[in-house]
């Protein structure tokens, strides 16, 4: 039984994994043709997950970035005694001047990708898993780590402020 929890669990993941590239592929696509910034998790600080941009019609897929591993949550299932919402089983975007910004709890960094082009421009390491989206202000971005710790990251260079 074990065993086949295991397997429901990785199909799980490896799904989640999927639609996390595909949304993360839209959101890019979509911030392409939209001027306004979403500078922190689900939008604003009221996390209402909506903007008064409109997206024109003719969207089409310019570059997706695909992560080299799949998230890794903290407490995956079946460990945890009952099911919680999980924020750490997607890296979460945010989007500010051009880049997009996202934390990885598997290799421990922030990571910058211009939206224009999709390369990417710089990466900043942490001493831990980085499990929520960064958020962006006046050029600086901050984002928290399971080290313990809270970073100041310039926008621009991915230098430590």
């Amino acid at each position: 039984m074990k065993q086949q929890t295991a397997i429901t669990n990785d199909r799980h993941v490896q799904a989640r994994f999927r639609i996390f590239t595909a949304l993360v592929a839209l959101l890019f696509v979509c911030s392409v043709g939209v001027a306004g910034d979403w500078p922190t998790y689900r939008s604003d600080a009221a996390r209402s997950g909506v903007t008064s941009e409109t997206v024109g019609p003719g969207l089409s897929l310019r570059w997706k970035y695909v992560p080299t591993h799949p998230p890794k949550p903290a407490w995956p299932m079946p460990s945890e005694e009952m099911p919680r919402m999980h924020i750490d089983n997607a890296f979460p975007a945010v989007i500010a001047g051009g880049n997009a910004y996202f934390g990885s709890c598997v290799t421990n960094k922030v990571t910058a990708i211009d939206v224009t082009g999709g390369e990417i421009c710089w990466e900043f390491f942490t001493e831990g898993p980085v499990r929520f989206a960064p958020a962006v202000y006046a050029g600086k971005v901050y984002a928290g780590s399971d080290d313990g710790n809270v970073y100041c990251i310039d926008g621009k260079d991915g230098s430590l402020v």
